[in-house]
């Protein structure tokens, strides 16, 4: 039952990265550019990119037990940008609240982020104050198509979702590291 369960949801998230694409352009009213450094710093939060690399699925460092991954989609593989992250804001930062796109050229692939929890066993969407944990920016891509050099997030300024039909406050625009 929980593997049924579990492969309905995988299908979902890639049906909605998949419909996303095509929902129209996402917009911002302030657009920053970063990079291409392995650093960068949102609101007291800071990433460090640590690894950049492909594959047909992506699971947690140290499975344990039952756990989310994102199994092999026909015709796609995903890009996983990964590294530290730091939550040195006031209140806890929920990944949901952003919009993360993979860019290359004129080509956007929606993705999202992740974070381990600390055992490194499981996904995870939010970072509490004062934490460090790995993140994840997750990004599905069909085959044959290049991986992204850049990452776009989306973002209010307190890392609420916006208002509907509102856009966000700012765009960052983050030139990826060579590895």
């Amino acid at each position: 039952m929980k593997k049924k369960c579990f492969l309905f949801v995988t299908t979902l998230f890639v049906l909605l990265i998949l419909l996303s694409a095509c929902s129209g352009k996402t917009k911002a009213d302030e657009i920053i550019e970063a990079g291409p450094d392995k650093s960068l710093s949102i609101n007291n939060i800071s990433f460090s990119v640590e690894d950049m690399d492909s594959g047909k699925e992506v699971k947690p460092e140290v499975p344990s037990g039952y756990y989310h991954y994102y199994e092999e989609q026909e015709g796609y593989y995903y890009y996983v940008i990964s590294g530290k992250v730091v939550n040195k804001g006031a209140y806890a930062f929920d990944a949901e609240n952003i919009k993360i796109q993979g860019v290359n050229d004129s080509t956007s692939y929606d993705g999202r982020l992740l974070f381990s929890n600390p055992e490194e066993s499981e996904f995870i969407k939010e970072i509490r104050m004062n934490e460090e944990l790995k993140f994840y920016f997750i990004i599905l891509i069909k085959d044959g198509a290049p991986p992204p050099d850049k990452i776009n997030i989306f973002y209010t300024k307190d890392f609420k979702v916006p208002q509907e039909d509102q856009p966000y406050d700012t765009l960052l625009t983050w030139t990826l590291p060579s590895f």
